[in-house]
């Protein structure tokens, strides 16, 4: 994937990288606080090279101190140019919330438009998202798996063991409701609980959710208040249904 774009009358813009490694390594800290000066004012009246340098000082360089709002308004600066590695810049900062309110659904939005072209970067980065989830996106097993196989057909030679442990969590997953409602088996908490947490292991939000339940109502362990609040917080995209019922005293696992 070609993130690092170039304008038609530009050179590469692997220049703006080396330059500011040049930048910190020769000149003192007064100097290199100078030279920013100098390149935000040349960065504003659209030197294009000058703005992919100031992205690089701000988030990577350590010539100032990290600022992740001046990394978001230069990378929205060459995204308006057309630069494709500022509009990446841009979907993960409003994924993230860094330098700006998070938008999770915009931010994705953007990702999956590089993901979409084969941008092996954008594919890792909604793979790994929907296995984890994220605040407002739920958790989601099919879509990781789905950018998981794109990866890999791509050549990510990570992909094959994360496929292998979602279908590890969703095994463990099916299990634990197996185990708990006693479909086809007797019932034994003890074991729906151990599944659970086999997939809990494996960054399962639902899996997660279902032993705060187990805590709350004392199946198998110990009633445990602080660790259901616990597991419930932790869930994630499910955490504000899951408070709720903490305080009301209501839980349930709804039956798959």
């Amino acid at each position: 994937c070609y993130l690092m774009a170039k304008k038609k009358d530009d050179s590469n813009a692997d220049r703006a990288l080396t330059l500011g490694k040049v930048v910190e390594k020769i000149f003192p800290r007064k100097l290199q606080k100078n030279f920013l000066k100098d390149l935000e004012q040349q960065a504003e009246a659209g030197d294009y090279e000058a703005q992919k340098l100031l992205v690089l000082a701000y988030d990577e360089n350590k010539i100032v101190k990290v600022d992740k709002e001046k990394v978001f308004y230069w990378n929205n600066k060459l995204a308006e140019q057309g630069d494709k590695a500022g509009l990446y810049g841009v979907g993960l900062a409003y994924r993230k919330g860094h330098g700006v309110e998070r938008d999770e659904a915009k931010g994705i939005e953007i990702i999956t438009t590089f993901a979409e072209q084969d941008c092996l970067t954008a594919i890792r980065e909604l793979a790994r998202f929907y296995y984890f989830g994220g605040r407002l996106i739920a958790q989601d097993y099919e879509k990781s798996a789905y950018w998981h196989k794109r990866a890999k057909k791509i050549g990510c030679q990570f992909a094959d063991g994360e496929l292998n442990d979602i279908e590890k969590a969703k095994t463990n997953l099916a299990l634990g409701y197996k185990y708990y409602y006693g479909k086809g088996v007797e019932q034994d908490y003890e074991k729906a609980f151990k599944h659970w947490f086999k997939a809990n292991c494996l960054a399962s939000v639902e899996a997660r959710y279902n032993i705060g339940v187990m805590y709350a109502k004392g199946q198998h362990v110990k009633k445990d208040f602080k660790r259901a609040y616990g597991c419930f917080l932790d869930g994630g995209a499910r955490g504000n249904e899951a408070v709720s019922r903490i305080l009301a005293l209501e839980f349930e696992i709804k039956e798959k």
